[in-house]
């Protein structure tokens, strides 16, 4: 962790977060409860940066707010354990989005260590463009209709899958990698829609399982 003087404390920074636009110019942030943006809320965040926490999620976005919720630029999130969130197998996430929540994220590293590194439930939608994404679990995990686009991303040591889609949801990954899955580098299911273009799979830790698994 920086020293003090890179660090910004979290009252300072949920009260940047109310303004709807922060610059992090490489401070620090460490949260203990998720960040969350409502219905027609916007925050856009810049780095470069870091934030660290240990609730449920780094941020939760919600709403329908468009062209985003979330804006993340040049940032490394890390989504870390709690002795309460392990009691209750609470998985979390690095970024949460239900509703029709949006989130829109470029050139950051984001990382969690018990859960997903992006989770996205009902219509919510998540744009990646040149990221890193690993996980403990999936480090994607897009269910009912929600949809992911990845375009020049690194998604590297999720477990068991690298991403993972159910239901009505919508995958497009283009010129990326998914290396190092515990099982699967795209295991989706139950009438999902997935586009891979130009997408390099490597080292998947199952040898009975395919890498690429799509069921209707």
């Amino acid at each position: 962790m920086p020293d003090d003087a890179t660090c910004l404390s979290e009252g300072a920074f949920r009260e940047l977060c109310g303004t709807g636009a922060v610059r992090l110019e490489g401070r620090a942030v460490v949260l203990e409860a998720p960040i969350k943006i409502n219905a027609n809320e916007t925050l856009s965040i810049v780095g470069p940066g870091s934030i660290v926490g240990s609730g449920h999620s780094l941020f939760q976005v919600g709403g329908r707010a468009q062209p985003f919720g979330l804006r993340l630029r040049r940032l490394a999130l890390r989504h870390v354990g709690s002795p309460a969130r392990r009691a209750e197998r609470s998985l979390g996430a690095c970024v949460f989005a239900l509703g029709k929540g949006i989130i829109d994220a470029e050139d950051c590293d984001l990382r969690s260590e018990c859960g997903f590194a992006v989770w996205l439930k009902q219509r919510a939608v998540c744009r990646l463009r040149n990221c890193r994404l690993a996980a403990a679990r999936a480090a994607v995990a897009v269910f009912n209709f929600s949809a992911v686009r990845l375009h020049a991303c690194d998604v590297a040591d999720a477990n068991p899958h690298g991403i993972c889609a159910r239901g009505c949801a919508r995958v497009d990954v283009e010129a990326s990698t998914i290396r190092n899955a515990g099982v699967r580098a795209v295991y989706a299911y139950m009438s999902p829609t997935v586009a891979l273009r130009d997408v390099v799979v490597s080292g998947t830790r199952d040898p009975t399982a395919a890498a690429v698994q799509v069921e209707a």
